[in-house]
């Protein structure tokens, strides 16, 4: 093809060729620079969409881990009222049960041990007296106080000899706390 006749001097035909080279050149880079432009507006939404996604997940998880912070402070503090009215309703105030008891004492009684066994709600009382009677209107005496739902007293309270030993044990009435 190259006997073909070309009426156009051989400088145009050079020219013409260049312009079409260099128009299909330029055409390229417009694609090209298309593609990129494409591509770098592709990858700006998606960190738009990814910093737009992972702002609005953290301030919903805030909000989230927040309201659930509430709900255990306000769980916890509930359970701790709980244990501290239960340890209330299960207190026993022995000081001033132990006052009363060591003031109701006949004369003739000299107390030589107090002891509390509060798991059991019992008081015992260890003493001695010179006068049998005065243990029987001892626990008499105690057996009338408002908390005491009973008194146990063994027989060798009633034993006679001077200074003899006794022992007394009182249960605390549980609805009278």
């Amino acid at each position: 093809m190259k006997d073909d006749i070309n009426l156009l001097p051989k400088q145009l035909v050079v020219g013409r060729e260049r312009r079409a080279y260099l128009f299909g050149f330029g055409r390229l880079l417009q694609r090209v620079a298309f593609l990129l432009a494409a591509i770098i507006l592709g990858e700006a939404i998606i960190y738009g969409a990814y910093y737009y996604f992972d702002y609005t997940l953290e301030k919903s998880w805030n909000s989230q881990v927040q309201s659930m912070s509430a709900t255990l402070e306000t769980q916890n503090m509930n359970d701790l009222l709980t244990l501290v009215d239960t340890t209330r309703k299960q207190f026993v105030s022995w000081s001033l049960y132990s006052e009363e008891v060591l003031n109701s004492a006949p004369r003739e009684i000299t107390i030589s041990r107090l002891e509390v066994k509060e798991n059991l709600g019992v008081l015992e009382i260890d003493g001695y007296t010179s006068r049998r009677s005065s243990v029987l209107e001892y626990k008499n005496i105690l057996a009338g106080l408002s908390w005491v739902d009973q008194v146990e007293a063994p027989l060798q309270n009633y034993a006679i000899g001077p200074d003899s030993g006794f022992s007394l044990s009182l249960v605390v009435d549980e609805g009278k706390q």
